[in-house]
């Protein structure tokens, strides 16, 4: 039997340390939320593979206590994880099964290792009203084995940079008080409605579809807006 998620002194604020200690996030709560858990959903306006390879101890934990991860991102991606998620265009076990290990690095190997397994599924969003720009909310819910919840809400992406290198600072709820449990079920609730495509004001795509329809912008989170279209929008 895995861990409880109630056996841990979870914070209800985190934020990122100023000093070296790059891996506080992971050490003092990614990871051991991840041990604990059969189950992560999460949302977030950017995903990276670096994001697994930092948190490799946790991510094996998960693996070992049977568990999975459900993703959904925006649909900007970062072009180095690109090769493992382009072999999904076609045949999801056929690609990634060809795919040769010794080309990738560490990070695209655990990338393609957890979708061949059916370890990781990967949803695209795209908003779907008016003039909305992209995709960002930011939020995740880890599941033990008994259906203890926490939930976390904050700045953090779901990328290397998110964990180790920016300031972050997220709020966790835990479902097991009362006081909390409204927020987890409503973090529930918007993970839910997203994963089955059911937003009123954003369109979610199978990462085969995504790709098939060319919705993915391969390019890093900080080049997402041109200063052109900055200029553009403060005339109009």
């Amino acid at each position: 039997m895995t861990g409880s998620l109630r056996d841990y002194n979870w914070q209800s604020i985190y934020e990122s340390r100023p000093s070296e200690d790059v891996t506080h996030l992971i050490d003092e709560f990614y990871t051991p939320a991840l041990k604990r858990s059969v189950q992560y959903d999460r949302i977030a306006g950017y995903f990276d593979s670096g994001s697994l390879a930092a948190a490799g101890n946790g991510i094996q934990a998960l693996v070992d206590n049977d568990g999975k991860m459900r993703l959904i991102v925006g649909a900007q991606l970062q072009p180095k994880d690109r090769p493992v998620i382009e072999a999904l265009a076609d045949d999801l076990d056929e690609n990634l099964t060809d795919l040769d290990d010794e080309t990738l690095d560490q990070q695209l190997q655990l990338l393609a290792w957890l979708l061949r397994e059916d370890r990781l599924e990967l949803k695209i969003a795209v908003p779907s009203h008016g003039e909305w720009g992209i995709f960002h909310p930011k939020l995740g819910i880890f599941r033990d084995e008994v259906k203890n919840r926490i939930s976390f809400e904050g700045s953090i992406n779901e990328t290397a940079g998110g964990w180790t290198r920016n300031y972050e600072r997220f709020k966790v709820h835990r479902s097991w008080d009362d006081g909390q449990a409204p927020y987890v079920e409503g973090d529930r609730d918007s993970f839910k409605r997203l994963w089955k495509d059911e937003h009123d004001h954003v369109d979610v795509y199978d990462l085969p579809e995504a790709l098939k329809e060319e919705l993915i912008e391969w390019k890093a989170p900080d080049t997402d807006v041109e200063v052109s279209q900055i200029v553009e929008k403060l005339r109009e």
